[in-house]
């Protein structure tokens, strides 16, 4: 248990999941590749950060999406918030995530 507690992430992960089969058409590579450039993380004065990869699951009738971002760029409460954004098929996907928000025993756990 402790060296899952100390284990350092190397990449960030954001999932979508809902009714997304009539934006998600069209064959997986194209519709991956096409994702990978429509998506990003950012934050204000800084590079938006791609995903490295997308993936695709089905729970129950939802699709998710899971979008896998590298590490890269290490967010700081000093960057208050950071906002997802994609877009599938004509759905445009956005939304903020406060730090501050996500602080565990002082800390910042993303």
């Amino acid at each position: 248990a402790k060296q899952i507690l100390e284990r350092q992430e190397n990449t960030y992960l954001i999932v979508l999941s809902g009714p997304l089969r009539p934006f998600l058409r069209g064959e997986q590579e194209a519709l991956k590749k096409a994702l990978m450039d429509r998506t990003s993380l950012s934050v204000k004065g800084k590079d938006a950060l791609k995903p490295s990869e997308v993936q695709f699951g089905v729970v129950d009738k939802a699709i998710e999406a899971y979008f896998v971002f590298p590490r890269s760029a290490q967010f700081t409460l000093d960057d208050k918030e950071v906002e997802f954004s994609s877009k599938i098929g004509d759905l445009s996907v956005k939304n903020k995530f406060r730090l501050k928000d996500m602080v565990i025993n002082g800390k910042l756990e993303l």
